[in-house]
Order: C-alpha cells, then structure tokens, then sequence
C-alpha cells in the first residue's frame, strides 16, 4: 500500500523571538543590522626600513550579540608617507587568516604625502576567533623615505537578533576644533563630556582622533593626553611625524589616541574629561578632534518564557488527517523550544487552553524539539481531525529559570498524511 505523506509549512511573516509576556500571542521583531568602530593601532615611531612590524597587539572583535552575521569588516589606515626620489609602498597583513595588501603612495619632489586605504577583511573576521593582529611594512627602491603616525581602526558591520540582552553601541562625539593656527611649540587643552546611560556598561574601544595639517620639515613630535577635568595636565603618548628635508613641506595627518585606560565606567554616569595636544616642531592649521566610544550594555535577563499561538489552518480534508510530526528551523541560541499541539472536526474549534496539549493528550505537557529535529505527535485524540493549531513556547535557558539570549524561530514544518 503506498504511504504518501504530504507536508505542510507554515512560514511566518517574521521571525519568532522574544521576549513575550505570557500568553500573549503576537509575532516578535526580526534581526537589526548596526555599525561600530574599533581602535587596532597608531604606532609612535618613524619608520624608515622595510621590516614589518606590528600595529596592534592583538586587537579584538568581540560581539555580544546573538545570532551574527558580518556583513562589512573594514579596516581603515592612514599615515604619513615620505620618500624623496619615487614611489613607496605601504604593504598590510591581518593576521591570522588575511592576505597581505598593498598600497602605493606617490613620492618625489622631497613632498610628504598623507596616505588613507582601506583593508577587506570581511570574509577573515570570524566571532569565534576573536583575537587578531594587525602588521604594516613600508619599502622603496631607494633614496631616503620614511612613513610615520601609521595608525588604523575597523569599521565592522553585522546583523544581530533584535530581542539580544547584551548591546553593543556606538557613540561619536565632538571634543573640538581651533580655527586658528596653532604655532609650535604650543599646547590645546579641549574639555568634553562623556555620558552613558545604559545599564551595566562596559567599555570595549574608546579613542580620540585628532586631524590637521602639520606645516615645516624634518622629524618632530606631537603630544596627546587624557584626564578628568582639573586634575592637572598631562601626556600618555608622544607621536613622531617626518615631513623630510624640504622647508615648510606641509601634510595632513589623522592621528588616533587610544583612551581605553583613561575614560573608564562601571555605571551610567556622565564624566568630563580634558583633552591635552602638543606640536612641538610643527605648525598646525584645520586642527579637530572627536572621541569614538564602542561600550556593551546589558538589558538584564531575558523572561522565562513566552508563547505564540498560531491561526487555524485548514488540511481540507473532510474525513480529517493523521499528524504524523512537528519540528522548526531557526537558532536555540542557548535557549529552549516546546510545543503544543490542538486539532479539530470544526472551524471554531473549540480551541481552549486546555485543547493545546503534548504527549499524554493533556495541557500539562509539551513536545520539546530541537532545530531541524522532527519531533513525532503521539496524542492519539489529534489525529483524524481537519482543522489544526500549535502553540509556540520560547524559553531563554531551560524554561524554569531566566537565561541571556532567546531562540529565534524562523519556520514551522508540520507532517500530517491523509
């Protein structure tokens, strides 16, 4: 005798996720995408060989939100560059898993050149492995060249599940800008605010950037520092800029000050900070600086449990049909899924609390399935019957106690032969 079974899917118009009240049946929000930046390196010195070095010591990329999916990892470099008699190249490794790139800045004319390229690391950057390190090499065929405020930052781009406990989130603020040139040697101190008001944030990057033009020749330095407002001035770092041998060579440069030890948080708070900048041996014009700030927040522990009930769906079979199992598609994420399982000779039910049951045929129970794992309907009372609903149970941990993240169901399969 054949067996022909036919299935049923029922695709929801967005994916189920939490959180839910109890007994409250609606659909919940579906993924959100968001962009953030992250602080790799600024490496202090000149750099006048072609021996690679490393400008972060591993960076990062940590992600506290569930379900991710990368969709644009970028990272950005820029620098100074300067070579008297041709062209020099600024060659990129990320490691591990990254190719090395390569970027040529003209040169000639004894004329520094501000160089900015990007680096493609979308299919290396992985949440698993979070931990990478960024290297930068420069060469020429000769003559005298260097390249320096060689630093760099990711701009990192993911989907996540819109109903995750833990956020990350990013802020850029204004710290300020001189309309004035600046004559070396002088000092800016700019004050500015930082103000988080999320709950239990923690600081995952933080740095300040700093852009002008520099004008005159040779090596020289600048200085940059962080501290509470009135606590007295000071210098974290001192960065080394080369505009060669020629007078009143002029360039643009982008330096990146790493804060993450100065601007620090344990709660939502607001907290004034001041910006210290030095040019020792330069004239600056165009000066301006902004802070970016990357923290994760915790929204605390998901509810327990919610549920959705699904609408009624018709076999269109009058004599009524065996419902053979139940099982979904989407991400535990830590989480747990249950179902109940209602059927009917009629319409209109009746469709209670007390007719959506599990595997003894009573309310008190639930088929538990995991993703991609049909789960077989064994109440004898739901088979030969016509008409069907199901209801949806999403716990966060174990459906007895909170956990940090939800399931994300996406579809429904429902196997029913006639």
């Amino acid at each position: 005798m054949l067996n022909f079974k036919k299935l049923f899917i029922f695709l929801l118009a967005v994916s189920l996720s939490f959180p839910f009240e109890l007994n409250r049946s609606e659909a919940a929000s579906a993924k959100l995408n968001k962009t953030v930046e992250i602080f790799i390196g600024q490496d202090g010195a000149v750099r006048n060989s072609g021996a690679q070095f490393p400008l972060s010591y591993p960076f990062t990329v940590s992600l506290p939100e569930s379900a991710i999916v990368i969709k644009s990892a970028i990272i950005e470099i820029s620098g100074v560059s300067y070579n008297d008699t041709g062209d020099q190249t600024i060659a990129a490794d990320l490691q591990p898993g990254g190719a090395v790139k390569s970027h040529i800045v003209p040169g000639g004319s004894n004329k520094p050149g501000f160089f900015s390229f990007k680096y493609d690391a979308t299919s290396v950057i992985n949440i698993l492995n979070p931990n990478y390190t960024f290297n930068l090499a420069g060469s020429v065929a000769g003559g005298n060249y260097s390249f320096s405020l060689s630093s760099a930052k990711m701009i990192l781009s993911y989907d996540y599940l819109s109903s995750s406990s833990n956020i990350l989130k990013k802020t850029a603020l204004f710290v300020g800008q001189e309309k004035d040139p600046i004559i070396k040697p002088a000092a800016i101190s700019k004050n500015f605010t930082v103000t988080i008001p999320e709950p239990s944030p923690e600081i995952k990057s933080v740095f300040i950037e700093i852009s002008g033009s520099a004008k005159g020749s040779g090596t020289g330095t600048f200085q940059a520092g962080i501290a509470p407002v009135d606590s007295g001035e000071i210098y974290d770092n001192t960065y080394s800029l080369d505009l060669g041998g020629a007078p009143n060579s002029i360039s643009k440069f982008v330096l990146r000050h790493d804060a993450f030890s100065k601007i620090t948080f344990a709660s939502p708070d607001s907290k004034n900070y001041t910006l210290y900048f030095k040019s020792n041996d330069f004239d600056i014009s165009l000066w301006s600086a902004k802070l970016i700030i990357t923290y994760k927040y915790s929204l605390g522990g998901m509810p327990v449990k919610g549920e959705v009930t699904s609408s009624i769906f018709d076999t269109g079979r009058i004599n009524g049909v065996a419902f053979n199992s139940l099982s979904w598609k989407g991400f535990a994420n830590g989480g747990q899924v249950r179902f109940q399982f209602a059927s009917s000779d009629a319409l209109a039910g009746p469709w209670t609390n007390a007719d959506f049951k599990g595997p003894d045929c009573t309310s008190n129970t639930y088929y538990d399935a995991a993703a991609d794992a049909p789960v077989e309907i064994i109440c004898a009372s739901d088979n030969n019957k016509r008409y069907f609903r199901y209801k949806v149970i999403i716990c966060s941990n174990d459906c007895t106690n909170k956990g940090t993240s939800t399931p994300e169901v996406s579809d429904i399969v429902i196997n029913w032969a006639p």
